[in-house]
Parts: structure tokens; sequence; C-alpha cells
């Protein structure tokens, strides 16, 4: 498909649960994006995010995680997936850097929320707590995350 082509609207799987991309959640085709802007992630349901998490034990917790990152990334935060990633799990057996983790990708949330022209409004403090009490950080970090999204889509639409 070449850069100036229009693309129809699309749902992906990811990690087995279905999304809605953000840019293309009209029945009518979008021009491709500014060539400059950037990637914008998905938008995914906050609580069967977490449903699944605690079914698998936390481990889709840490898939979670590292996809998180990797969209903050995508979309311009300066991050690295991989890094956090390890902080994160095994960075749990250890705890610091579990907390460290979790703080810093609620920050990041909050430049991204900011990046989308929002006045953010994530708590990395809160998701922390959150992190340390049923993996409920997952659905407070990704419902902060889909406003960064549902608001960066909307500076996006040709009026």
């Amino acid at each position: 498909m070449s850069a100036g082509a229009i693309r129809p609207a699309q749902r992906v799987r990811t990690f087995g649960v279905m999304s809605q991309r953000l840019d293309t959640t009209s029945s009518t085709p979008l021009t491709a994006a500014r060539a400059d802007a950037p990637t914008r992630g998905d938008e995914r349901a906050p609580w069967l995010q977490w449903a699944i998490a605690v079914l698998t034990l936390g481990m889709y917790a840490v898939a979670v995680h590292y996809r998180t990152n990797r969209e903050l990334r995508d979309f311009g935060v300066d991050v690295n997936p991989g890094v956090s990633l390890l902080a994160f799990f095994p960075g749990v057996l250890v705890v610091v850097p579990y907390i460290v983790s979790v703080h810093r990708t609620a920050e990041r949330v909050g430049v991204a929320q900011e990046t989308a022209g929002l006045v953010p409004s994530i708590r990395p403090t809160t998701c922390t707590v959150l992190s340390l009490v049923a993996l409920l950080h997952v659905p407070y970090q990704q419902s902060e995350l889909n406003r960064a999204w549902r608001a960066d889509a909307l500076e996006e639409e040709p009026s």
C-alpha cells in the first residue's frame, strides 16, 4: 500500500483480545497518517485485560506491560520496552525494580496524555499502589492510556 493510499477500518487481534484501532474507528476509510505523526496504540478493554491477567496468574500482565511500553515508544515517548520488561519480570521477585518499572510506565502514560493534548490525569503513585493489590494497575493504566489514544485520534480527525 502506498503512503498516500486509503485504508479501510480494521479490527486486530492482540494477545487474544479483540481491539479496535483508533485511527480507523469510523466505517469510512481514512487517509494515511502524516509521515511525522507518531504511531498510536490500540484501545483495549481495561477490565478484560485485568481478568485475563488474574486468570493467568500475572503472566498476561507481563505481556500487557511490554506492549504498553512498546506502544508508548512508538508514540514518541522515550522508553526501551525490553529493559522495562526485565525490571517488571523477573524484577517482581526482588520487588524494587517492579515498583520502579510500574511507576515509570505510569509516568510515561502521563507523557503520552500530554503529547495527545490532555492534562495528564494518571497518578503514578496510585498506579504503583494498585500494582501491589491484585494487579489493579492494569485496568487503571489502560483506561488512562485509552484516554490518550482517543484524544490523539480526535486531534487528527479532518474538519
